[in-house]
């Protein structure tokens, strides 16, 4: 695993063919590199799909799709939580009735 080096050069990562340079926030390189695999996927999966040429058009797909599974997987978090919450509370009168 490569860690960024101080200062360092932007890392260089492949999505659909083309080559970016991104600058990373103290992260292992690995990390990025996952998060631009992860992209090319969604890209590719949306240009193997349609007859999209436009890389633009495809980007905003994906980032679409991404935001989606974000705000999805989000939601089902906040529902645990809420679930979570709830069962602690009651654990909490239990214990609460059985020391009276």
């Amino acid at each position: 695993m490569k860690k960024k080096a101080e200062g360092g050069n932007p890392l260089k990562v492949r999505i659909l063919d083309s080559e970016y340079r991104i600058k990373r926030k103290g992260e292992e390189d690995s990390y990025y590199e996952k998060i631009a695999r992860y992209v090319d996927t969604k890209m590719r999966a949306i240009a193997d799909k349609s007859s999209l040429v436009s890389i633009d058009k495809l980007a905003i797909l994906a980032a679409l799709r991404i935001c989606e599974e974000f705000f999805r997987a989000k939601e089902e978090h906040e529902e645990r939580d809420r679930i979570l919450d709830k069962k602690l509370e009651e654990m909490a009168e239990t214990i609460q009735s059985a020391i009276r």
